[in-house]
């Protein structure tokens, strides 16, 4: 918001930025310093169950709105941006990027899909070969999967270059403030919602979060290039352990 409000001339105290999200977790985060730095960064969260629900109350037929293009900046998304909300996502979209920094190319189109690491499996593993080195990836479905993983890497049983964990089962998709479902119905709700995602990805005519025009000029102008002392402050953020909030022992 800062850096939107020199390009446009105002008081980053005038603009009003809402996150509209499948995760009540973002409830608590805009709470968080390590997250939002100034009081501008974002000032409210509405989950998707919310919002129908407040699109209900007001009597808004969204379906009979026309379409028109999203306002820039973060107007344009890729395909790998898309597929995030689905567990493996995250990680698919990782080694997409991964293998064009390592070697200056793009996997063909065949290639940019990891089929190894889509599905609702609890752990997915898969690996990559970039030039001359072997990436060994793991995706956790939910934290019953993730202690698992974490109890094997500790014993050294495994080892990985990247491991994905997503808390909701399916992922953002079925988050927690997804609109409800039954369990009767669960499985198939959050299969159709995943493969509604990759059905959006493969329309998608940009398939690459690193050739994202908006993307490239934030970083250009703002965050100067990936791991930068900018990006670091802004992008990455840090967790302690809270079990003692339900009786646990920190350790």
């Amino acid at each position: 918001e800062e850096e939107l409000a020199k390009k446009m001339n105002l008081n980053p105290d005038d603009i009003i930025n809402i996150v509209i999200a499948p995760c009540t977790a973002k409830k608590e985060e805009i709470k968080r310093k390590k997250i939002n730095y100034t009081s501008w960064d974002t000032n409210f969260v509405l989950t998707t169950r919310e919002l129908a629900l407040l699109l209900k109350e007001e009597n808004i037929n969204i379906t009979r709105f026309k379409d028109s293009e999203y306002d820039s900046p973060l107007g344009t998304g890729s395909g790998a941006g898309v597929i995030f909300g689905s567990t493996g996502g995250v990680c698919e979209a990782a080694l997409r990027t991964a293998y064009y920094l390592i070697t200056n190319k793009n996997l063909t189109k065949d290639e940019l899909i990891f089929n190894d690491i889509r599905g609702m499996s609890g752990i997915k593993e898969t690996e990559i070969k970039i030039k001359d080195r072997i990436i060994k990836v793991a995706v956790c479905n939910g934290m019953s999967n993730a202690k698992e993983l974490i109890d094997k890497l500790v014993k050294k049983e495994v080892s990985y270059d990247f491991v994905e964990v997503m808390n909701c089962p399916g992922g953002c998709i079925n988050g927690g403030g997804q609109p409800k479902m039954t369990l009767l119905n669960a499985s198939d709700t959050i299969n159709a919602r995943m493969n509604s995602l990759y059905s959006e990805e493969e329309r998608k005519e940009l398939k690459l979060c690193h050739e994202n025009p908006e993307i490239i000029s934030i970083y250009k102008d703002f965050l100067e290039y990936p791991n930068s002392k900018i990006a670091k402050k802004l992008l990455h953020t840090t967790y302690y352990d809270k079990s003692s909030l339900l009786g646990g022992q920190n350790d």
